[in-house]
């Protein structure tokens, strides 16, 4: 509390104060303990809460949540939404490798890729706009499936081993070589489709993950429920072309992304959308 005596607050701010981020993560029974008698999990609660009782004009959080349990992770995501939404005189700088984190505690994102900016923008527009194939899959969990192809003859032939129709927001691009972008969560399982053998079966919470090889290159494919499948098993599944994304087969830069309106119900009108 060194800090707060030093900014001169009375006992009953800093009393506030200690009572509210002690509260806010489980740390009332350990005050009268020394750093070296807390775990590393109690430590590491310690130094967010230096954090957060300080009234800085700058906060810089690195992975905060990190070793943290699940239930006091989804406590303290709920607690910087609304600190990132109440921070109109704080800059708050929150560092993370999940996407899913990013995207729950919304605001202004800024993509990273071997020390590079990649993308910045507001979160809902680097997400369905992704400025390029390096920002779809650093923003993406699990990352965008990426495959070659082309546009031809009014098709659209991915990765040399299917083709599909051209969808409405892609019928005005010209007949050429491109790459194309769909999400694990706008591929399905069914029973028609294309078959491709399974790699990896993996369990990701409520969902599973499928690891598909289609033609020596992988696809991942998530579906909802706990599923249990043989690595080597044939799956079957269909793409949605309403959500497929184009990119440059050049540069990688985002060519046409599909219209949000089929998503979120809203109208507009960006990078070709509808």
């Amino acid at each position: 509390m060194f800090p707060l005596h030093r900014a001169k607050l009375s006992a009953d701010v800093i009393s506030k104060k200690l009572n509210y981020v002690s509260q806010l993560l489980g740390l009332e029974e350990y005050l009268e303990r020394n750093p070296s008698e807390l775990s590393g999990g109690q430590q590491q609660r310690v130094a967010l809460a230096r954090s957060l009782v300080k009234d800085t004009d700058l906060l810089l959080l690195d992975e905060p949540l990190v070793n943290l349990d699940y239930k006091l992770r989804e406590q303290l995501r709920e607690e910087f939404r609304r600190l990132f939404k109440d921070s109109t005189e704080r800059l708050v700088v929150y560092a993370t490798t999940e996407p899913a984190e990013a995207m729950i505690l919304q605001g202004q994102v800024v993509v990273l890729h071997e020390g590079r900016v990649v993308q910045v923008g507001d979160c809902p527009d680097v997400f369905h706009y992704p400025a390029n194939t390096i920002s779809a899959q650093v923003f993406n969990d699990p990352p965008m499936n990426l495959v070659d192809g082309k546009i031809e003859n009014g098709r659209i032939y991915i990765a040399e081993s299917f083709y599909v129709d051209i969808p409405e927001h892609l019928k005005n691009l010209e007949s050429r070589k491109y790459v194309f972008g769909i999400r694990a969560m706008d591929m399905a399982l069914g029973n028609q489709g294309v078959t491709a053998p399974i790699i990896l079966s993996e369990v990701n919470g409520s969902s599973t993950v499928l690891h598909l090889d289609l033609s020596g290159r992988s696809l991942v494919l998530e579906t909802e429920g706990v599923h249990h499948f043989d690595e080597a098993e044939e799956a079957q599944f269909s793409i949605d072309i309403s959500r497929l994304y184009v990119f440059s087969d050049v540069d990688g830069d985002l060519v046409v992304a599909p219209s949000r309106k089929s998503v979120l119900g809203e109208k507009g009108e960006k990078n070709g959308q509808d």
